[in-house]
């Protein structure tokens, strides 16, 4: 499976960076703004994973959040948060908003890749049907 990864940086250098470090290994699709990134979504368009950046020209990165959590078709999108503020009240709120997890900028990419490969093993072991049914076997369900 290609797992697809939606990038919403409005930094160019960062969206750059970012394509380029994990595109041999996962479908990547970035944007600069949540405004885009609402269009990508009515065009038709489902990532596995939301890669966000908190300071975004128009609707912040947390009111993206916020409300991507209430839309019915995406609030199960896991959310990796990327940011340069460094306080823990907003890392507690950005969690509590439903982010998977956060960053601090500047970040190491490697620590970025383990994180995602994290959130990518949980979404396999959801749809993998031979997970399943070796789940299965080991609780005892036939």
């Amino acid at each position: 499976m290609d797992f697809k990864i939606l990038y919403i940086d409005d930094d160019h250098f960062m969206r750059m960076f970012f394509e380029g470090y994990f595109e041999s290994k996962f479908d990547i699709k970035v944007c600069d703004s949540a405004e885009d990134a609402w269009k990508i979504f009515r065009s038709g368009y489902r990532a596995d994973l939301i890669v966000l950046d908190l300071v975004l020209p128009g609707q912040s990165g947390k009111s993206f959040l916020t409300e991507l959590k209430k839309q019915k078709a995406l609030a199960d999108t896991p959310v990796i948060v990327l940011s340069g503020n460094d306080k823990s009240n907003t890392r507690i709120d950005i969690l509590k908003a439903g982010a998977e997890d956060f960053i601090i900028k500047p970040f190491n990419p490697e620590e970025l890749e383990i994180k995602i490969a994290k959130v990518t093993s949980k979404i396999e072991k959801k749809i993998n049907p031979q997970y399943l049914k070796d789940s299965n076997k080991i609780l005892g369900i036939k």
